[in-house]
């Protein structure tokens, strides 16, 4: 029996990390094989979406992005047969995938916009319940599956705490310390429906969601040598500090113009360390 979509999200939350602790970066497929359940795949996401066509399950390009159910499958195509990518619908014209752009659930492991992903130069195919001949089991739930999550919760203890700092941003701490920045109140509910997580903590002022960036940023410079994983995962958390700073200048910069901008900053960095 394939997974509900909750449990594809449990499945992620578990495993930030693929199972050799690398990056999930340009590892889709295997990642919705893993985390679904699945007993079919192929051996890229745009193969992945012929062949679901083959077996008569059109993709479907009609129905607007942010109305698209959750528990879909969304598929692109990116640089020809032998790339592509693909990930889950999470509601509200998101999905989450296994790509460096996408955040919150591990390295290169998260949510991010359909239409943010099209921008970058991707291709849509289309969406489709299906994956190859299959589907997760969307049967007698609602949202994201969290009626199917009690028995989960039982087996849990909490062990990351969910944090709002003073400007809005929200965040999950993990055991060893590091600060995932969440984009939605749907990935909220993903986590404490999963029981793993604690109540919310607020913070007073930004000096712990800064202190939490630092600590990640050493973890993740330790842990993989990809300085693109690297800015992409501590981009979303070096917006709120900037942003403060920013406050009072006038600047009238976008969150999305600040965070690409830390980007940049970040991979500057590691060139010049490089040098």
């Amino acid at each position: 029996m394939t997974n509900t979509p909750a449990e594809f999200i449990a499945y992620c939350l578990a495993h930030p990390q693929d199972r050799d602790g690398s990056t999930w970066d340009q590892k889709c497929v295997a990642l919705v094989f893993r985390a679904g359940g699945f007993t079919d795949s192929r051996d890229s996401a745009y193969r992945a979406a012929l062949a679901t066509e083959a077996a008569g399950h059109k993709l479907d390009t009609t129905t607007p992005l942010d109305e698209l159910p959750a528990g879909w499958f969304v598929y692109f195509d990116k640089a020809g047969p032998d790339n592509g990518h693909i990930g889950m619908t999470t509601g509200n014209g998101r999905f989450g995938s296994a790509n460096w752009r996408a955040k919150g659930w591990g390295t290169a492991l998260g949510t991010m916009g359909i239409q943010f992903y099209i921008d970058t130069g991707a291709r849509y195919m289309g969406a489709s319940p299906y994956f190859i001949n299959d589907t997760l089991d969307l049967s007698g739930t609602a949202s994201l599956g969290f009626r199917d999550l009690p028995t989960l919760a039982e087996k849990r203890r909490p062990m990351s705490q969910l944090i709002r700092n003073y400007d809005g941003s929200i965040g999950l701490v993990t055991e060893d310390g590091e600060l995932l920045p969440l984009a939605s109140t749907t990935e909220v509910e993903a986590l404490k429906a999963t029981g793993i997580v604690g109540d919310w903590v607020q913070m007073p002022d930004g000096l712990i969601w800064n202190t939490l960036t630092a600590v990640t940023a050493r973890k993740l410079a330790q842990r993989t040598g990809n300085p693109a994983a690297v800015a992409g995962a501590l981009a979303p958390l070096l917006v709120s500090a900037v942003v403060g700073a920013l406050a009072d200048t006038g600047s009238g910069l976008t969150v999305a113009q600040v965070e690409a901008a830390a980007e940049a900053a970040v991979r500057s960095v590691f060139a010049d360390a490089a040098k």
